[in-house]
């Protein structure tokens, strides 16, 4: 199915919190074994990049260590904590949107359909950028976690819901 809207070399950018939090919400979470093996698959995937905060548990050093293992390239920061005064509360940021955009930028010429996870509104000025740099691009997220702008600037927007069989199981059950 996502063959007729890719072109060659494809290069996919995951948000990871973003992605997490919109599937989350309705009751599932991401296989990243069969997120890479669909796209595998489906294109000829050059890159896979994963952006995400760097906690310091084991559980999720290893599980970086095991997306790396499967191919993905990491992207951490620490997690950024700020005092919000006005509601008298700490506020925990860790916001990928500058590292995806200077990426994408960076990789230009490694791709010709750029497949972005977020559906974040700040990425519409990236995806208008790539379009007239003459790059495909896709968005990835969920019904009301997409940005109408995100929908009305790429080439195609897809429900990461309507591919749970893909890569979506069951919160609770094992990948």
């Amino acid at each position: 199915m996502l063959e007729k809207f890719v072109t060659d070399k494809v290069t996919v950018l995951i948000d990871a919190d973003k992605l997490s939090k919109s599937v989350e919400i309705a009751g599932f979470k991401v296989n990243y074994r069969k997120l890479r093996r669909y796209f595998q698959k489906q294109c000829n995937l050059v890159y896979l990049g994963f952006y995400t905060v760097a906690f310091s548990s084991k559980v999720h050093q290893e599980f970086l260590k095991a997306l790396k293992a499967k191919q993905y390239a990491i992207v951490t920061k620490p997690l950024k904590v700020i005092w919000d005064y006005k509601n008298s509360k700490e506020v925990h940021k860790a916001n990928f949107d500058v590292e995806i955009a200077v990426d994408a930028m960076d990789k230009l010429d490694e791709y010709d359909t750029f497949i972005l996870f977020s559906g974040d509104s700040d990425f519409d000025y990236l995806i208008r950028r790539l379009k007239e740099k003459g790059k495909r691009v896709l968005v990835f997220s969920t019904r009301f976690h997409v940005a109408k702008e995100l929908i009305g600037s790429c080439d195609k927007y897809f429900d990461v819901l309507t591919l749970k069989e893909d890569f979506l199981i069951k919160r609770g059950k094992e990948h």
